[in-house]
C-alpha cells in the first residue's frame, strides 16, 4: 500500500533512484500491486453488462463504477447516448457529464481536450438531431479556450439548431466562441441577429462593439434595440445619441426594446459613476415620453439617483388611481436623499391631492427632517379621521423632539386610538431622542410615556428609557416604578441612574431618598453595593450596613493553624459551641484573647487579615449576639472569602469547608429567631489573599430584620 500511494507522484523518478536490489525488489513488488489492483476491479465488459442489462443494484453499483475508469468509458457511453434506450441513453448522458466534471479540474488539461475530442463526432452532419442536441448539451460545458469551435459554429446555418448552437457558444464564452458568433452576425436574418447581438451583449464582447455599432445605424428597429442592449454593458455615455436616435426610429415592440437598452445602459452607466448629471438628463427625458411599466422603470431609477429636481416630475406623475404606479412613485419619493429633496416635498405638499397627501405623510416623516413638523402636526390635528391617523403615525416616526408636546396632548386627551398612536409615538421619539443624544428630550417622552401607560411592556421600555437619560423630572415616576413588583428589574438601573443625576445636580436630599428606596426593595447584591455607596457619599455618618439588615459588631480571636488534612476545622479550639468571650486560647508561642471589632458602614465587612493576622491556611472565630423584640423566621444570608461553620444559638446549621472569594448572600440559611438574645458563631477558614466576611439577617421575604446589638 505504501508502494501505491507514492507512485502516482512520481514514480519513474523514485525507481531510478534506488540501488540495483532495492530496484528489483520494488519492481515486483509494484507489479504485484498493480496485479492486485486489477484483480479487484471488475473487466470493463462485465460493468457494461451490468449496466446495460443487471439488475436495478448491479446496475447502479455500474452506474458507479464506470465513471472512475476514465476515458475509457467514453466510446461505449456514445454508443448508448444514441441508442434508442431513453433510460439508457440519458444514464449514459450523465456519466459522461461526470467525466466533464473530472477533467475539468485543473492540471487535467490534455484530458479535457481529449474528451472533447471524443464528443465532437456527436455534431458532425451525418448525426441524428438527438445527438447534436446531446453533443451542443455535452460540450457547452467542457470546451476549453484555445479549442476550435468551428462544428458548433457550423450549426448556427441550421435553423432547427441555431438556437442551441448560440447558446452553447455564449456559454462557451472563449475567445474564439465570441468570434464565431461575431462571424454570423452579418449573415444571419434579423430575427436571428437580434438573438446573435443579445449573446455578445451578455459575454461583454469588446472585440465586436465596431460590428455593433453599425447594426445600430444600418439594422431593423428590433436590430437597432439589440444593438445598444449589447453595448449597454460598457456603460459609455457616448453612446447615449446613438440610443436616443434608435428610440426616435423605434416601431411597434421595438419601442419597448429600445427603451430597455438605454435603461441598461444608464444603469451602467451609473455603476461606473462620473456621468451623473448625464445620467439624470436622459432619465429626464425619457420620463417624458414614457408610460406603463416603462415610466415605472425611470421613476424607480430616479427615486436612486435623482434630486430636488426630479421631485416636481415625480409628485406631478402620481396618479392614485394606478395603484402599481402610485406605489412605485411614492417609493422613489422616499428613496431620494438630501435635505434639498426634501424640502422641496414640503413646499408642494399643499397642492397635492387628499390621497396622496396621506400617503405623502408617513415619507415626510421618515426623512427626520424638522421643516416637516408643521405638516404632521396640521395633520394630526385635522377633522378627517384619516389626515389625523397618518399625522399622529407620523410625528412618532418623525423621531424629531418637536413632537413630543403633540405626542403628549393626544395620549392625555384623545380617543383610544388616538392614545395608543401616541404613546407609541412617544417611545419611537424617545428612542431616537436617546440616540442623538438629546437626552432632556429623551428623558420627557419616556416620562409621559411611563404615567400614561397603558401596560406594563410600556411602562418597561419606558423605565429603560428613563435609565438611559435619567432626569430630576422623572423622579416621582421612577419612585412609583420602585413599587411595582413586576417591574422591579428594570427599575433598579432607572434608580440608581437617577440616583447619581441628582447627585450632580446639586440635588443630595432627593438622591438620599432614591438610594434609600434602593434599599428598600432589598436589591441584589451589586445593586445593593452600588447604593450603598452613593449613600456613603453623601452622608459618611450614616451606617447603611445596619439599615439593610448587615450585622455589624462582633468578637474575634485567633488565628488558629489549619492543620494537616485540616485538622483544625473538625477540632474544638475554642471549646465550641460554647464561647467564653473571657477567655485566652494557645495560638503558635501566643495567647490569643477575643477582640471587639466592628464591620465597614456599607455592607459590614469584617476584614480579618486586619483584625486577626495575615497568615495562610489559618482558622479564627467570630461571635456576635443580636436582640429582637419578637420571634420570628429569619434566614442568616453569608459572605465568606473562604469557608465557613456557622453555629445558630449553639446549634451547627451550616459545615462549608471551601474557597474562593467573599460574594454577597451566597449562603442562605434559614433559622428561627427567639425572642431577646439570639447568639451567632463562625469558625472562618483562610486559605490565601483576602480573608473577610459579612452577615446580614433577612426575613424569608427578603425584607431586612430588625434588630439590635451592643455598641463597643
Amino acid at each position: 500500500m505504501r508502494v501505491k500511494s507514492f507512485l502516482p507522484e512520481g514514480p519513474g523518478a523514485l525507481i531510478r533512484s534506488l540501488p540495483g536490489k532495492s530496484l528489483v525488489f520494488l519492481s515486483a513488488l509494484w507489479f504485484i500491486s498493480i496485479q492486485g489492483a486489477q484483480a479487484t476491479e471488475p473487466p470493463l465488459r462485465n460493468l457494461l453488462e451490468d449496466f446495460k442489462g443487471g439488475n436495478p443494484q448491479s446496475q447502479a453499483l455500474a452506474r458507479q463504477r464506470l465513471p472512475s475508469l476514465g476515458l475509457r468509458v467514453v466510446p461505449d457511453m456514445l454508443q448508448l447516448l444514441s441508442g434508442k434506450d431513453e433510460k439508457l441513453s440519458k444514464a449514459a448522458c450523465d456519466i459522461i457529464l461526470q467525466l466533464i466534471n473530472d477533467v475539468s479540474a485543473p492540471g487535467r488539461e490534455k484530458d479535457r481536450k481529449k474528451l472533447a475530442d471524443q464528443l465532437v463526432p456527436l455534431i458532425a452532419p451525418d448525426r441524428s438531431e438527438k445527438d447534436k442536441v446531446a453533443g451542443l448539451r455535452l460540450l457547452e460545458r467542457l470546451v476549453p479556450p484555445g479549442y476550435d469551435v468551428a462544428p458548433i459554429a457550423g450549426l448556427l446555418a441550421d435553423n432547427n439548431l441555431r438556437e442551441k448552437a448560440r447558446t452553447a457558444l455564449q456559454r462557451i464564452n472563449t475567445g474564439e466562441a465570441r468570434n464565431a458568433l461575431r462571424s454570423a452576425v452579418a449573415s444571419a436574418d434579423p430575427l436571428f441577429q437580434v438573438a446573435l447581438l443579445n449573446s455578445l451583449g451578455e459575454m461583454k464582447d469588446a472585440e465586436g462593439l465596431e460590428i455593433i455599432i453599425r447594426l445600430a445605424v444600418v439594422g431593423t428597429p428590433e436590430v437597432q434595440a439589440a444593438a445598444i442592449r449589447a453595448l449597454s454593458w460598457t456603460g459609455d455615455p457616448s453612446y447615449l445619441a446613438l440610443a436616443r436616435s434608435v428610440r426616435q426610429n423605434a416601431t411597434g415592440e421595438s419601442r419597448f426594446d429600445s427603451f430597455d437598452a438605454t435603461l441598461r445602459l444608464l444603469e451602467a452607466m451609473t455603476a461606473r459613476g462620473g456621468n451623473w448629471e448625464a445620467v439624470v438628463r436622459e432619465y429626464g427625458e425619457l420620463l417624458k415620453t414614457s408610460s406603463g411599466p416603462s415610466w415605472q422603470a425611470v421613476i424607480s431609477a430616479l427615486g436612486q439617483i435623482g434630486d430636488e429636481r426630479h421631485v416636481d416630475l415625480i409628485l406631478g406623475s402620481l396618479d392614485p388611481g394606478d395603484p402599481q404606479g402610485f406605489h412605485i412613485g411614492l417609493h422613489a419619493l422616499s428613496q431620494l436623499r438630501g435635505a434639498a429633496a426634501t424640502h422641496r416635498m414640503v413646499s408642494l405638499f399643499p397642492q397635492a391631492a387628499t390621497p396622496t397627501k396621506i400617503a405623502l405623510l408617513p415619507i415626510l416623516a421618515a426623512k427626520n427632517d424638522e421643516s416637516t413638523l408643521p405638516h404632521l402636526v396640521a395633520a394630526a390635528r385635522s377633522a378627517d379621521p384619516a389626515f389625523r391617523k397618518a399625522g399622529l403615525e407620523g410625528l412618532g416616526v418623525s423621531g424629531q423632539p418637536s413632537a413630543i408636546p403633540v405626542l403628549e396632548e393626544f395620549a392625555r386627551s384623545g380617543n383610544d386610538e388616538e392614545k395608543k398612536l401616541a404613546l407609541r409615538g412617544l417611545l419611537t421619539v424617545g428612542q431616537a431622542c436617546s440616540a442623538h443624544g438629546v437626552r432632556n428630550e429623551a428623558s420627557r417622552a419616556m416620562n409621559t410615556l411611563y404615567q400614561l401607560a397603558q401596560d406594563d411592556s410600556q411602562r418597561r421600555e419606558a423605565l429603560k428609557g428613563m435609565a438611559s437619560n435619567p432626569s430630576p423630572e422623572s423622579l416621582d415616576s421612577i419612585l412609583a416604578a420602585a413599587q411595582v413588583e413586576s417591574l422591579r428589574d428594570v427599575v433598579f438601573p432607572a434608580l440608581q441612574a437617577l440616583a447619581g443625576t441628582l447627585v450632580a445636580a446639586g440635588q443630595g436630599d432627593k438622591a438620599m431618598v432614591v438610594y434609600k428606596k434602593i434599599l428598600e426593595i432589598t436589591p441584589g447584591a451589586q445593586d445593593l453595593a452600588a447604593a450603598a455607596a452613593g449613600l456613603q457619599k453623601l452622608d459618611p455618618s450614616l451606617n447603611v450596613a445596619e439599615m439593610v439588615g448587615f450585622v455589624t459588631q462582633w468578637w474575634v480571636v485567633g488565628p488558629f493553624p489549619l492543620g494537616e488534612d485540616k485538622s483544625g476545622w473538625d477540632q474544638a479550639l475554642i471549646g465550641e459551641p460554647n464561647v467564653d468571650l473571657a477567655a485566652t486560647y494557645p495560638s503558635g508561642d501566643k495567647q490569643a484573647a477575643w477582640k471587639r471589632v466592628q464591620g465597614s458602614a456599607d455592607i459590614g465587612k469584617v476584614d480579618l487579615l486586619k483584625e486577626v493576622a495575615d497568615c495562610q491556611a489559618c482558622l479564627c472565630y467570630a461571635y456576635t449576639e443580636i436582640e429582637v423584640s419578637e420571634e420570628a423566621d429569619a434566614v442568616l444570608c453569608l459572605g465568606v472569602d473562604d469557608g465557613e461553620k456557622v453555629w445558630f444559638n449553639s446549634s451547627l446549621v451550616l459545615d462549608n469547608f471551601t474557597q474562593g472569594a467573599l460574594v454577597l448572600d451566597r449562603d442562605k440559611i434559614p433559622v428561627h429567631l427567639k425572642k431577646g438574645i439570639n447568639t451567632l458563631l463562625l469558625k472562618v477558614y483562610q486559605n490565601a489573599m483576602p480573608w473577610e466576611f459579612c452577615v446580614r439577617i433577612l426575613s424569608p421575604e427578603g425584607v431586612p430584620v430588625s434588630f439590635t446589638q451592643k455598641k463597643p
